[in-house]
């Protein structure tokens, strides 16, 4: 069965959708002269989306910077679908977690902060993924760093579950 994981965030259009696609991209590359058979499906939500909202200005910018397009990211509202559906589900706060598993106690096997279900990886300060909604662009990059930190551990991680 092939794995999906989870981003979540507030809206979908700032965290989620740059932990998503720069996944997808890392995993790319990593991948990219093996077979594709277990490849995990990634995808983001949003706990408060407005279905259809764009990635924002600043992360599409950041993003394009490391060669990565999201000009066509629409965002898309947690459903309990997705979280029926996920095998790992990544908040970017631990509050978000918390919200999650208030709304679907039963998933509390695979939601996890983002830095939490990380955790052992060098360089993480704090537990929560900061929000840098409205803040320049290289509030978007500081982000990102963090990111690029967490995520290459992530998949050898979730791939031996």
């Amino acid at each position: 069965m092939e794995k999906k994981i989870l981003f979540v965030c507030t809206g979908n259009t700032c965290r989620s959708i740059m932990a998503e696609a720069l996944a997808k991209n890392m995993l790319s590359a990593e991948l990219k002269d093996k077979e594709s058979i277990g490849k995990p499906e990634i995808i983001s939500a949003g706990l408060a989306a407005l279905p259809g909202e764009g990635a924002s200005l600043q992360v599409r910018e950041v993003l394009q910077e490391e060669g990565i397009n999201v000009d066509g990211h629409e965002a898309r509202l947690l459903t309990p679908q997705m979280v029926k559906e996920a095998h790992i589900i990544l908040a970017m706060t631990e509050r978000q977690k918390e919200t999650i598993l208030a709304v679907m106690p039963h998933a509390e096997h695979k939601v996890y902060s983002l830095k939490e279900y990380a955790s052992g990886n060098e360089g993480i300060d704090n537990m929560d993924i900061d929000d840098p909604f409205g803040l320049s662009a290289e509030a978007y990059r500081k982000v990102l760093e963090d990111f690029k930190k967490i995520l290459p551990g992530l998949f050898k991680k979730i791939m031996e579950e």
